[in-house]
């Protein structure tokens, strides 16, 4: 697909590049575009320390939570643990799993919602935390919505400490006392913690209520689970989550938990760790817990001291992600084989026999291929349930809340933000709603609009990769959300081979000559361009640099974003 080239790197400001000049050109280029432009920003953005990180206590509701916390801790009072099933939920639930346990301190246990049920804090779940004694409930990235649950737990005695991360509603649950930085009227300085990152903050706060020295040891150790969860749960990764994350990957490379060892062998991780490893690889296969129907396999890795235990674990975790996989290329050839030009201006597909993780995942992959709104759906006798993925000319919920304006019965539920969504409604409004959603998308979308656009934030010389480029470039990591891969453009380079490789010949091989060096260029999904590219034709390229180390040999490689014959 045809994309637009716009070479931001063209709009730093000369006066910048000579008062930072000790610094290599396409590294300022990168600092500028990021709105690094001082010396105190650049430096603290480079080598973040971690005793930056902020005052628990500045975050509303942690000094009763941990008050309370410590309290039963002293009293021995049974406490249970609720976390949402995913990456970032397990985490947080094991974060407070390792702080028990330092604290030598049983009387707890951990439970994880129903995947097939429904996500977040539920009656049957407080029902048996009743049953067993519990006296506090402590929810980690889930139960800000959970108002009727927790009105119900507060109707059974039981006090419940809501932590989240996720926006709160108008009414607030009736809980003990809630941790969110997206409270009305919170003052901590960083709003978007992850739920591992809020889960650490309380645990912070009830470590100082009982005086137990919160060991630099013990906070370092724990943050493999921060970065898990940061990367998994794609929050931006700036400010406090970069001092999470940047000693995290640290912490994860030699991690203590044997569960990660044996999952890193497995995924084939071995030495630095990065954030494309735990997105790619480690996530995926902690994710797929749930979707095998062992809820907890995912929690119980993370926190098992056994080696045998783990192996077993990562065995299963390892079948279903590739069952998994199997499954999601499947619904991907399908779909694929049904879009023909000249595309539509929004993809809409669903099945009876397509499951909601493979939706979801699917629907971020066609819009990233396609460059367009996407709907995706699962359907059954009494429910159409689907997930939304979208551009910046259709804002999802809204054009969804204009529908429901116009008829009120349509939805059984819709929610989530400008770019990804996910809808429910009655079947016999699907043919309507389809209709809606391709007259909204005719009137707010021009041809232009879906043309994908590559923002080019600096362009690379031969002579520019050296050892003090790579070592600067390293320091940009960890990549994620708001601090994107860099993205380069190389002008001229010559082409000497072409092939293909992976399965199915998927994937495009370049080895280039660009003046006197040679790079080996992947472009991941182009194989189909193996018959536009010829040798010795000359192109520039655009993207993202990858440093790989291979039995001790270290090489700088090219990820492919897109490339153009130069005249």
């Amino acid at each position: 697909m045809k994309k637009i080239w716009l070479k931001k790197f063209e709009e730093v400001p000369e006066d910048f590049l000579r008062e930072f000049k000790d610094y290599p050109l396409p590294i300022l280029q990168i600092f500028w575009l990021r709105n690094l432009r001082d010396e105190s920003s650049i430096k603290k953005f480079l080598f973040p320390k971690w005793e930056d990180q902020y005052d628990p206590f500045l975050l509303k509701g942690v000094k009763e939570a941990s008050q309370e916390i410590a309290k039963a801790i002293k009293n021995n009072e049974r406490i249970g643990i609720f976390g949402d099933f995913d990456v970032d939920g397990v985490s947080a639930t094991s974060l407070f799993h390792d702080f028990f346990n330092r604290l030598n301190f049983n009387n707890f246990e951990v439970a994880l919602p129903n995947y097939k049920d429904s996500y977040g804090l539920s009656l049957p779940a407080v029902k048996k935390f009743k049953e067993r004694k519990t006296n506090l409930i402590i929810t980690v990235d889930c139960g800000i919505t959970s108002n009727e649950v927790i009105k119900a737990a507060k109707n059974l005695s039981l006090k419940v400490i809501v932590t989240d991360h996720h926006l709160p509603q108008e009414n607030l649950p009736p809980a003990f006392s809630i941790v969110d930085p997206l409270l009305e009227g919170d003052k901590y300085p960083f709003k978007f913690l992850s739920g591992t990152g809020v889960a650490f903050k309380l645990i912070e706060g009830v470590a100082s209520q009982l005086d137990w020295p919160f060991k630099e040891s013990f906070a370092k150790w724990s943050a493999d689970l921060l970065a898990l969860a940061n990367v998994a749960d794609f929050v931006p990764l700036k400010d406090e989550n970069r001092i999470m994350t940047r000693f995290g990957l640290i912490t994860l490379e030699k991690t203590r938990r044997v569960g990660l060892e044996k999952l890193k062998k497995s995924a084939n991780l071995e030495g630095k760790i990065t954030s494309r490893d735990i997105a790619f690889s480690l996530a995926p296969r902690l994710n797929i817990a749930p979707r095998i129907d062992d809820v907890n396999a995912a929690y119980q890795l993370l926190v098992t001291e056994s080696e045998s235990e783990a192996e077993w674990i990562v065995e299963k975790l390892e079948r279903g992600y590739h069952d998994w996989r199997e499954t999601f290329n499947k619904a991907y050839q399908t779909v694929v084989s049904q879009i023909k030009e000249p595309l539509p201006k929004v993809l809409t597909f669903g099945s009876s026999g397509w499951k909601k993780g493979v939706v979801r995942t699917l629907s971020t992959r066609l819009r990233e291929e396609f460059f367009r709104p996407v709907f995706l759906w699962q359907e059954n006798l009494l429910e159409v349930r689907g997930s939304a993925r979208s551009i910046d000319k259709f804002n999802l919920v809204e054009v969804m809340e204009k529908i429901s304006q116009k008829n009120k019965d349509i939805f059984i539920n819709f929610g989530g933000h400008a770019k990804a969504a996910g809808f429910s409604l009655k079947p016999a409004y699907l043919k309507y709603f389809l209709e809606e959603i391709n007259k909204y998308a005719e009137k707010l979308l021009k041809p232009e609009d879906l043309i994908p656009k590559i923002e080019i934030e600096a362009n690379l010389k031969p002579e520019d990769i050296n050892s003090q480029f790579i070592h600067y470039y390293e320091l940009l990591e960890p990549f994620g959300i708001e601090n994107q891969e860099p993205v380069f453009l190389a002008e001229g380079v010559i082409v000497k081979k072409v092939s293909l490789v992976g399965n199915n010949d998927t994937h495009l091989k370049l080895r280039v000559q660009w003046q006197n060096s040679f790079f080996e260029v992947i472009g991941f999904g182009q194989g189909k361009d193996w018959l536009n590219i010829k040798e010795d034709d000359k192109l520039d390229i655009v993207f993202n640099l990858r440093k790989n180390s291979y039995r001790g040999r270290e090489t700088i490689d090219f990820y492919l974003l897109d490339w153009r014959k130069r005249e």
